[in-house]
C-alpha cells in the first residue's frame, strides 16, 4: 500500500511519538511494564520499575543497581517514560542515575516536547559502575505530564531511577489535594491503524458536536447548525483525503493518490502490547489523543489550551530592501567556476536569468519569487527552508538547499550582501550558511536569481553570465540536452538504492564532516585542458593538466601538483580530453577521439555526483553515499589517534562487501537479513541506514572492535566503504574501534618492502580516525595468514618497522616461532567454542551458498548463548564473534528472518547482549 504523508497537524504533535523499526511496529520486549501515574510533590523519584518502556526493558542482571532493576535501553530510538502529575511549575534539578561503558546521551521530554540533554558520558569499563548526572530544566504544572527518556541518536544506558527536586517556581506550592482529574467521556473516533476521509463527521455522544476533515482543517463543528466552532490548519500544498491514527499514537493526513483502503491493518510486525491510543471527542466539544482512554496525551477543539488557527490567504510579499548593508561573513576568495557546457539549450532565454535580490535585500519565510516563465520560483518556505518549486497546482519542491551532509538548513532570512555573498541568518542575524561567493575583485555589483530550468546563482547584475554561485536543478532544460556521448557498459558489481533515511537537526553536524564542490552532476561534462574547479576553502583545484592531458590535483596558492589519477596498475592515466559525469552514476575520462580511457566503476547509480572537498579528496557520490573515493586523505597519521584498547576485547569479523557477494558459486545466500529498520533480503554495504543499523547493532552487542575484511588497496570497495565505517562511528559517539583482516596474505607471499607499503597505506587513509583501534599506542591490524612460522618472520619486521601492532592468525606450534607478533587470535567455528591462551572465538554454523548441506549445523540459541556465557567468564585477551555479516557462508549473527527476535537485533545479537534473557521467537 502506498500513502503519501503530508506534514504532521500543525504546531503541536501527539505527546508520545514512539520511533518504529522493521515492518512499521513498535519495538516491544517480552515484558511491557503499564505505566503508573505518579503523584508529584515538590521533590520526588521515578523508579524504573514504574515506567513503561518502548525497544527497551526493566532488567535486573547488573549489579550495583538501586531498587528492583534497571532499565536497559537498547539502539538509537529507544525510549522510557512515566506519567507524572506536576503541581507547581518552575525550575527544577533532575537526575539520573546510569550505568554505561561509553558516552551515551538521552533526551528528556515533556509530553514529546525536548526540554534538555543528559551528556551520560562514561561511568566506567562495565555496566557495574553506576553515577549520577544532574540538568535544571523548566516543567509546566498539569496532569498526566509524559516524561520520556529518548535514546535519539545512541544506544541508551542503563538507568535505575530519576529524581527532580524543584528549584525555584514563580508560585508558590499548593497544599491543596489535586484536582479531580478531568472525566474521560469521549467518543471514539479513530483507534490505531484507524483513518478518516475527507468530507466524513463523526459526532460527540451526546449529538450536539461533529469533528471531520474538510482537506485543509480539520474542524469542530455544531452539529445542528454546521457552523465551525474550531479548526486547525493542516500544513502542505496539497489537500488532505485522510485524517489518520498512527500505532504510534501520532495523527497524521495523507493523501492518497490512487484508490486505496483506508489504512494498512494487516498483522505483520504487529506485536501484542499492553497499551492502546484513541483519538475522540467529548460532550463540551473538545478532542483528545488519549493513552489507554485514561491519560490525556493532547487536546484540541472547544475549551482547549490550543488556541484556534484562523484561516488567512497566503500574503503576496516582496523582496524587502535594507537600509544598511548586512555585515559580511569572513569573504573568500572567489572560487572558479567550470563552465561544464553539458547543457546546450536553443533557447538562450531558458538560461537568462532574472534577479529577484539585488544587493542589501533579502527574502524572509513564505516569500517568493517566479523565474521569468513563471514555471519556477525560489524563496523561503514556511519552515524556514530555501527551496526551487513549480507554481503549478502541485506547487512540487524540486530543489532544497542542504549542507555538505544532506541536512536542510533552515533560517529566518537569505540576505544578497553587496560583497557578492549569499547568506541565510536566523532571526538573531547570526549566519547558519554562506554561498562563499564574497569577490572583492569582481563586478561592482551582485543579484541572486533564478532562470527558466530551476537553476539559481549569485550573478554580476551587469553580466548574467559572470557566475559567482549556483544550485538548483537543470529543469526542463534536461529535454534540451543532446544525447549521451558514447556510455561506458555498467560493471559487473551493481549498486543498489539507498533506504530513505531521515534528515538529521540542522544544528547537528557530523564531527567528521568536510565541506565539499560539486565539479560534475549527472550528465555535466567537462571539456577541455586547464579547467579546473576548486574546493570551498579555495586551496585545492581539480582539472586536467593543459599539457599532459593527465587528472590531477593543484594547491591553489603554490601551484604545486599534489595528486594525479592512476590505473589498477599505478600507471597515469594520460591524454584526457574530457571529464564525463554519466547519468548512470559512472565517471568516466575520454580522449579527444572519445575513447573510454578510465572509468570509476560506478554505474547503475543514477544521478551521482563528482566531488571536491575541503581536504582535497575526490569522490563519486550517490546520495550522500561515497561510492569511490580517491585523491588526498582528509588527514596525516602523527600519532595514536584513539586511546588504547583495554582487554579484555569483544570484536566482530565485518564483511563490507555487498551486493559483490549475495551469490556464491552462482548459488544465492542461505537466510534472509533483517536488521533494525533495513528491509528484509540482500542490502548493500554503502547504504547509509544499513552502516547506521550496523554500528548501532555492534553496538548492542557490546563490540569493543569490528574486524572487516581487507583485500588491498581499492579506490571503491575499500576507501568509500571502510570510511563511511569509521565515520559513522564517530557521528554515533560510538566506543567502537575498527581495524582490518588482512586476506591478501593468503594469496600472496608479499616481501616485507610489500608489507610495510601496505601498512603505510592504511595509515595514510584510515588510522589517523578517531574510531581506529589502537593498542601499546600502535594502531592495530589482524591477518589472516598460512600455518607457518615464515609468515610470522615477515609480518613481525614489517609490523615493528612501519609501527603496527600485529595480531597474526595461530596455528600448530605457534608458540615456538622465533619471532613472535604482538598476539595471537582464532578465526574459525567448530561445534563448539574455540579456546586458546589469548583467544577465544564462538560462531553460529558454516553453511556456504554452493553447499548442499552445513558443513557444521546452525547453533541452537540456547548453546549459543551458553558459549557467550562461557566466553564472558574466560577473561582471554581476544573474545572473537566469527561472524557479523559473512552470509556467504552462513556464519552470520546479525538479524535474519530465521532468528528475528522482538529486539529488532535478532536472537543471536541478543545472546551477545545477555546470554541469561529469555527468548520468544517472533
Amino acid at each position: 500500500m502506498q500513502f503519501y504523508r503530508s506534514n504532521f497537524l500543525l504546531s503541536v504533535s501527539v505527546a508520545i511519538h514512539f520511533l518504529t523499526i522493521a515492518n512499521g511496529a513498535p519495538s516491544n520486549d517480552d515484558i511491557l511494564y503499564r505505566m503508573i501515574s505518579v503523584e508529584s510533590t515538590n521533590e520526588f523519584t521515578l523508579r524504573a520499575k514504574d515506567s513503561m518502556v518502548e525497544g527497551s526493558r526493566f532488567a535486573f542482571n547488573k549489579e550495583g543497581y538501586e531498587g528492583d532493576g534497571f532499565i536497559d535501553f537498547g539502539g538509537a530510538g529507544t525510549s522510557a517514560f512515566w506519567s507524572t502529575n506536576i503541581q507547581v511549575e518552575g525550575e527544577y534539578d533532575v537526575t539520573i542515575r546510569y550505568a554505561s561503558r561509553g558516552n551515551r546521551p538521552v533526551d528528556l521530554l515533556i509530553n514529546n516536547n525536548k526540554i534538555g540533554t543528559f551528556q551520560i558520558k562514561k561511568a566506567g569499563n562495565d555496566w557495574n559502575t553506576w553515577k549520577e548526572e544532574t540538568i535544571r530544566v523548566n516543567i509546566p504544572a498539569g496532569k498526566n505530564q509524559i516524561l520520556k527518556l529518548l535514546a535519539s541518536a545512541n544506544p541508551g544506558p542503563n538507568v535505575d531511577n530519576v529524581a527532580l527536586k524543584l528549584v525555584r517556581s514563580p508560585t508558590p506550592p499548593s497544599s491543596s489535594p489535586n484536582d479531580q482529574e478531568e472525566p474521560i467521556d469521549y467518543a471514539v473516533i479513530l483507534r490505531e491503524n484507524e483513518c478518516l476521509p475527507k468530507g466524513s463527521f463523526e459526532e460527540s455522544e451526546n449529538g450536539k458536536f461533529d469533528f471531520g476533515l474538510d482537506g485543509v482543517r480539520i474542524v469542530v463543528r455544531n452539529k445542528t447548525t454546521l457552523e465551525i466552532l474550531w479548526s486547525l490548519r493542516v500544513q502542505g500544498e496539497e489537500e488532505a483525503t485522510l485524517l489518520c491514527m498512527e500505532r504510534n499514537g501520532s495523527l497524521v493526513t495523507l493523501q492518497v493518490k490512487d484508490s486505496l483502503p483506508l489504512c494498512d491493518t494487516k498483522a505483520t510486525g504487529i506485536y501484542e502490547r499492553t497499551y492502546s491510543f484513541t483519538f475522540g471527542i467529548n460532550n463540551v466539544g473538545k478532542i483528545a489523543v488519549l493513552l489507554d482512554n485514561k491519560h490525556l496525551l493532547w487536546t484540541g477543539g472547544l475549551e482547549s489550551d490550543q488556541p484556534s488557527v484562523p484561516l488567512t490567504p497566503k500574503p503576496m510579499l516582496k523582496p524587502t530592501s535594507i537600509a544598511t548593508a548586512i555585515p559580511s561573513l569572513a569573504p573568500t576568495p572567489r572560487i572558479p567556476i567550470v563552465s561544464p557546457n553539458a547543457f546546450q539549450p536553443p533557447d538562450e532565454k531558458d538560461l537568462q536569468y532574472k534577479a529577484v535580490l539585488s544587493e542589501n535585500e533579502y527574502f524572509g519565510r513564505e516569500e517568493f519569487a517566479q523565474s521569468l516563465s513563471g514555471e519556477f520560483e525560489i524563496g523561503l518556505s514556511k519552515a524556514g527552508s530555501l527551496l526551487v518549486r513549480k507554481t503549478r497546482k502541485t506547487s512540487e519542491v524540486v530543489w532544497v538547499l542542504e549542507d555538505s551532509m544532506g541536512r536542510i538548513i533552515i533560517g529566518d532570512k537569505l540576505y544578497m550582501q553587496n560583497d557578492g555573498n549569499l547568506v541565510m541568518r536566523r532571526g538573531d542575524n547570526s549566519a547558519v550558511w554562506t554561498s562563499k561567493s564574497a569577490n572583492a575583485d569582481g563586478p561592482s555589483q551582485y543579484s541572486f536569481g533564478i532562470n527558466n530550468c530551476g537553476r539559481v546563482a549569485v550573478f554580476g547584475a551587469s553580466n548574467s553570465t559572470d557566475i559567482l554561485w549556483t544550485a538548483g536543478i537543470q529543469g526542463n532544460c534536461i529535454d534540451k540536452t543532446p544525447s549521451d556521448p558514447q556510455t561506458i557498459p555498467p560493471v559487473s558489481n551493481p549498486m543498489l538504492s539507498p533506504s530513505p533515511i531521515e534528515t538529521p537537526s540542522p544544528e547537528s553536524r557530523r564531527p567528521t564532516s568536510v565541506s565539499f564542490s560539486v565539479v560534475l552532476r549527472s550528465n555535466e561534462q567537462l571539456i577541455g585542458r586547464g579547467k579546473f574547479a576548486s574546493s570551498p576553502n579555495g586551496q585545492y583545484e581539480v582539472g586536467l593538466d593543459s599539457k599532459t592531458g593527465r587528472l590531477i590535483i593543484m594547491r591553489t596558492i603554490s601551484n604545486n601538483e599534489l595528486w594525479t589519477l592512476r590505473d589498477k596498475s599505478g600507471d597515469e592515466i594520460l591524454n584526457i580530453s574530457k571529464i564525463y559525469m554519466q547519468s548512470d552514476g559512472n565517471l568516466v575520462m575520454k580522449s579527444s577521439s572519445n575513447e573510454g580511457l578510465w572509468n570509476s566503476e560506478t554505474s547503475q547509480n543514477p544521478g551521482g555526483e563528482f566531488r571536491i572537498d575541503d581536504s582535497g579528496q575526490l569522490s563519486v557520490n550517490f546520495q550522500g553515499t561515497p561510492l569511490w573515493i580517491d585523491g588526498l586523505p582528509r588527514a596525516i597519521y602523527t600519532g595514536p589517534s584513539s586511546s588504547d584498547l583495554i582487554f579484555p576485547v569483544r570484536g566482530y569479523f565485518y564483511y563490507a562487501w555487498y551486493p559483490e557477494t549475495w551469490t556464491v558459486g552462482g548459488e544465492q545466500v542461505k537466510y534472509r537479513p533483517n536488521l533494525g529498520t533495513i528491509p528484509e533480503g540482500t542490502y548493500r554495504s554503502g547504504d547509509p541506514v544499513v552502516v547506521k543499523n550496523h554500528v548501532e547493532a555492534l553496538d548492542y552487542a557490546w563490540a569493543d572492535l569490528s574486524i572487516v575484511s581487507w583485500w588491498g588497496p581499492s579506490d571503491r570497495l575499500d576507501r568509500a566503504r571502510i570510511t563511511q565505517l569509521l565515520d559513522e562511528t564517530a557521528d554515533q559517539d560510538s566506543s567502537i574501534k575498527w581495524t582490518v583482516y588482512y586476506e591478501d596474505e593468503m594469496n600472496f607471499n608479499k616481501s616485507v618492502d610489500q608489507l610495510m607499503a601496505d601498512l603505510d597505506y592504511l595509515k595514510e587513509w584510515f588510522a589517523w580516525h578517531e574510531s581506529w583501534a589502537h593498542k601499546d599506542g600502535k594502531p592495530v591490524i589482524f591477518i589472516w595468514n598460512e600455518s607457518n612460522c615464515e609468515v610470522a618472520d615477515r609480518w613481525t619486521v614489517a609490523a615493528k618497522s612501519a609501527g603496527w601492532y600485529l595480531v597474526l592468525k595461530l596455528f600448530k606450534n605457534y608458540l615456538d616461532c622465533t619471532n613472535q607478533p604482538d598476539s595471537w587470535h582464532q578465526y574459525g567455528v567448530g561445534r563448539t567454542y574455540l579456546e586458546y591462551p589469548m583467544s577465544f572465538t564462538i560462531g553460529p554454523g558454516f553453511f556456504r551458498a554452493d553447499a548442499d548441506q552445513p558443513e557444521i549445523s546452525r547453533a541452537p540459541i540456547a548453546t549459543f548463548c551458553s558459549w557467550v556465557a562461557e566466553m564472558n567468564l574466560s577473561n582471554k585477551d581476544w573474545q572473537l564473534v566469527v561472524s557479523f555479516n559473512e552470509w556467504g557462508e552462513g556464519t552470520a549473527v546479525e538479524s535474519a528472518v530465521e532468528w528475528q527476535s522482538d529486539s529488532g537485533y535478532g536472537s543471536y545479537l541478543d545472546c551477545l547482549h545477555d546470554p541469561n534473557v529469555l527468548y520468544t521467537r517472533a
